[in-house]
């Protein structure tokens, strides 16, 4: 299991923040590892007719308990056919594999981005502050 070292000065700088400027701080940061995954299922996802490739991607969604939601998403309906099948088609999974194989690096990437996206964020609230 990966471990994200730091999270606790990180944790204390968020808390000490607005709700809003938080969840843009956490926003930000989770598009890096959704990218990855999205990235991640397009190349595994098989090639028919390029819409499910094409469908693949990140997108913001609304904020549950005042946290935010980042989701790799295939938007093409046909997507849940093709990664579990049906009594007509073979399953070829490509989400599942997807997540399995980019998990610690997207935890590694997460851990990164938070604390610079936090350190970025009490320098531009710093300098709001002086000017």
């Amino acid at each position: 299991m990966a471990r994200i070292e730091g999270f606790r000065e990180a944790s204390r700088q968020l808390a000490g923040m607005k709700k809003a400027m938080a969840a843009g701080v956490g926003r930000r940061a989770l598009q890096i590892p959704a990218t990855i995954l999205a990235d991640a299922m397009r190349e595994r996802a098989p090639e028919l007719e390029g819409n499910l490739k094409r469908s693949i991607g990140v997108e913001k969604e609304r904020a549950k308990k005042g946290r935010p939601q980042v989701a790799a998403k295939a938007g093409d309906i046909a997507s849940v056919q093709v990664e579990f099948g049906n009594g007509h088609q073979a399953a070829e999974p490509f989400a599942r594999p997807a997540e399995e194989a980019t998990r610690t690096e997207r935890l590694d990437k997460f851990g990164a981005a938070l604390k610079d996206e936090v350190d970025k964020t009490v320098i531009r609230a710093a300098k709001r502050r002086k000017v």
